[in-house]
């Protein structure tokens, strides 16, 4: 089977597992025994990777890494280009589950150069989201927001597909991140604030196409994303009521006196502080085909 001929119960079958996820695991699980027992070998290779990510996303690791692998396996004897990055994908989405980010790096690195390979805009923009979660969790922002724009650009034709929306809700994150890290290092508000303003131009469609859809609790619980859209456009409101209000004191000025209240643009300038204070651990994404573990996406959301 050639990755044209893929069919509507195919592609049908990913859907499902990259909307729902971990919910997914009954019905993949049992539309897979039945090419097993059918002996719908070629078929059977395709539907392992959604196999693969709803076991990954139920936490059962080893029943996921041996779909995935067995895919992958596969692909590589075949030669499917689409087929490996897919495996690849899947197997991404396991180790960022698990919390091992050198091997998410490892495998979404090798799946990113083959989706390009491959020409396969959805599979890109998923794989985008894999890697450039991985890469925001530990800290490598501008390559995180490199793949985020990659992968957005990659979606022009198709920007209310979930995928799109879970990867534009990454790219706000890992951007807001930046221009959070930015300004706790007394950069010029030149540098960050363009980066924190674009964030929130980016959240704002996004979690209305999310409410028009009436996925906002699917966007919530798997990854955590209106939270993070919360903290940044009041970081935007605080740091508006501090031009406003006032300067903030300069760095190393007298401490107020026990009890007392902090001025005005004192209090704007906390906000910032504050805001990356309540930030997930390692600043933890959506992740794709439903969500990440070790960046836990959004999404958290592949």
């Amino acid at each position: 089977m050639t990755d044209q001929e893929l069919d509507d119960d195919l592609r049908s079958l990913d859907h499902v597992a990259e909307e729902r996820g971990a919910a997914a695991l009954d019905t993949i699980r049992a539309a897979v025994q039945r090419m097993r027992d059918d002996g719908d070998f070629d078929r059977l290779m395709w539907a392992l990777p959604p196999l693969a990510r709803s076991y990954a996303l139920c936490e059962r690791f080893e029943e996921a890494e041996a779909a995935a692998n067995e895919a992958l396996a596969h692909f590589r004897v075949n030669g499917s280009v689409r087929g490996q990055a897919f495996a690849l994908n899947a197997l991404g989405v396991v180790a960022v589950r698990r919390g091992v980010p050198s091997r998410a790096l490892e495998v979404a690195g090798e799946a990113v150069v083959l989706a390009r390979a491959a020409g396969d805009p959805i599979l890109q923009v998923r794989i985008a989201n894999t890697l450039g979660i991985v890469l925001n969790d530990i800290g490598r922002l501008t390559e995180a927001v490199q793949i985020f724009e990659e992968g957005l650009r990659a979606a022009l034709g198709f920007q209310g597909e979930a995928v799109v929306l879970r990867l534009r809700s990454n790219l706000s994150l890992a951007l807001g991140r930046w221009a959070l890290r930015e300004h706790d290092e007394r950069l010029p508000e030149a540098i960050w604030r363009p980066r924190a303003e674009r964030a929130i131009e980016l959240m704002r469609p996004t979690l209305q196409a999310w409410r028009e859809q009436e996925k906002w609790n699917d966007s919530k619980s798997v990854y955590g994303l209106p939270k993070v859209a919360n903290r940044k456009m009041a970081l935007a409101k605080a740091e508006k009521e501090e031009t406003a209000e006032g300067a903030v004191p300069a760095a190393g000025g007298a401490a107020p006196a026990a009890g007392a209240k902090p001025a005005a643009g004192a209090k704007g300038a906390a906000a910032p502080a504050a805001a990356a204070g309540k930030a997930p651990a390692g600043g933890k994404a959506a992740a794709p085909a439903a969500g990440a573990k070790a960046a836990a996406p959004a999404a958290k959301k592949k």
